[in-house]
């Protein structure tokens, strides 16, 4: 995940070889997310109706066999329906309901022909499509793109013939799909061909080229062969199937990237690459409104996988610049990319300090960020404090009176905080904050502790070495 201004970056890929170093890629965000409660089981007795198309390319695929799975039910390997496409590649059938209510049910093919050839596609083309929690009556798409998007979502979930995980983080990586892909349709999703992407990046073109490489490899079976040679890992089994090969290119999408665009040898989905990658990932922007959601600094993932996003600066009306610090926190939904605002606590800057404690509660750094423009002055002395529902713990800020372009009061004070900047709980719920400015105790940088997430009890480490402290880490 990446952040500019006024924007969100999902990356679909898991590596940590590339660029993107140390930052959660948005399935792996949904694998590191808490367990959720447990789901009452369904009775085994129920039944629920499927059917849809299955294409590839401007190709039906006829006589192919669907297969419905579960996450939920023999760790994601057992069988629960199947049935045979017709000549039109339509299919209809019937499948037991999962195990458990939330489990996460997915779709499959193996074999069948292309309707334009009456060819028999290779034995490892398999093309997917993850449906999430299902419906009864459900209509879906399954095609070369629903596979790139399921492949990619699902990467950190799979393993081997196993798509298994915790929820809610394997049910938010089934939702991410919708964003590339509608998978009713099998049309590009919504937000992959929005103003934030589409055109204006490289995604859309890698998704396009993804898909026609599954094109090209369901009437040449050397394709397919090649694919999965060259998806392999570095250390690890060599993938059963195309979809597999794919999972394995969202996990090491930095690996025979030229090799693998050379196999690409359909123009089915357009626009497509002018030439190879220099990583296979699949990353998606997200903006805010620009006059609120201006400056995102740092973010913190919830129990929930919700997305707490702290906001350097905002723009104002009659403001040239969008200098002055931001008193709002943010909570982005990562399914959805909807965003709600929270104001109070003394927010006022909030800068690289996030984070959650044990409790839930959230935490942010008020750095205080001001540009020359701004008539405000940012007392930047305090962190804030918020419930996990968004309800403001710390004392909301206050201007002088008698001096209304300065701001004080806001958040919690104690132990001189001083320009916070990263703003971290350790597990015991003791809140570490980096003062990158000077105060009484040191006039280079110092980190103030709140024992236990109290701010009254409290201790300050103001060690000589320490210079511009911008951040806290823990080794274990």
């Amino acid at each position: 995940m990446l952040y500019r201004e006024g924007e969100i970056v999902h990356l679909f890929s898991t590596s940590s070889r590339r660029v993107w170093f140390g930052l959660a890629a948005m399935a792996l965000i949904a694998a590191l997310v808490a367990p959720a409660a447990d789901a009452a089981p369904r009775s085994a007795h129920d039944e629920l109706q499927l059917s849809g198309v299955v294409n590839t390319g401007e190709d039906a695929l006829a006589f192919a066999k669907v297969s419905v799975y579960s996450s939920s039910d023999g760790s994601g390997s057992k069988l629960l329906g199947s049935a045979r496409t017709e000549a039109d590649g339509s299919f209809s059938l019937s499948y037991r309901a999962p195990k458990r209510a939330d489990g996460i049910v997915y779709v499959t093919t193996t074999g069948g022909e292309l309707s334009g050839s009456g060819t028999s596609v290779p034995k490892k083309f398999r093309l997917a499509s993850v449906i999430g929690v299902p419906v009864d009556g459900q209509t879906i798409m399954i095609n070369d793109l629903t596979t790139v998007a399921s492949a990619f979502a699902m990467a950190q979930f799979v393993q081997g013939k196993k798509l298994r995980g915790p929820n809610p983080g394997i049910q938010i990586a089934s939702q991410m799909i919708g964003h590339l892909v509608d998978i009713q349709t099998g049309e590009l999703g919504a937000t992959i061909t929005n103003d934030s992407n589409g055109s204006s990046a490289t995604t859309l073109n890698s998704f396009n080229d993804l898909g026609n490489l599954l094109v090209s490899c369901a009437s040449d079976a050397d394709v397919c062969d090649d694919l999965i040679d060259l998806a392999r890992p570095i250390r690890g089994a060599r993938a059963k199937d195309t979809y597999r090969a794919l999972v394995n290119m969202a996990k090491n999408p930095w690996q025979n990237t030229a090799e693998i665009y050379g196999l690409v040898g359909s123009d089915a989905y357009q626009p497509g690459r002018d030439g190879a990658p220099d990583g296979w990932t699949l990353s998606l922007k997200f903006k805010g409104d620009p006059t609120a959601f201006a400056g995102p600094g740092n973010i913190a993932i919830d129990a929930e996988g919700q997305l707490w996003v702290g906001n350097n600066y905002v723009h104002e009306s009659g403001f040239i610049l969008p200098d002055c610090a931001s008193d709002q926190l943010f909570k982005l939904d990562p399914a959805t990319g909807n965003t709600i605002t929270y104001e109070g606590g003394g927010v006022d800057g909030v800068g690289f300090g996030i984070t959650i404690d044990p409790t839930g509660d959230i935490w942010t750094g008020n750095f205080g960020f001001k540009g020359t423009t701004c008539p405000k002055n940012p007392a930047s002395d305090s962190v804030s404090q918020f419930a996990s529902d968004g309800t403001p713990i710390s004392p909301d800020a206050s201007f002088i009176p008698g001096a209304e372009d300065h701001m004080t009061g806001g958040g919690w004070t104690q132990g001189d905080v001083s320009w916070a900047q990263g703003t971290v709980s350790n597990r015991n719920g003791d809140i570490w904050i980096a003062n990158c400015g000077s105060n009484s105790y040191s006039e280079t940088g110092s980190v103030t502790v709140y024992r236990n997430g109290n701010p009254d009890d409290w201790f300050v480490i103001d060690d000589d070495g320490l210079d511009k402290a911008f951040d806290v880490a823990f080794d274990t």
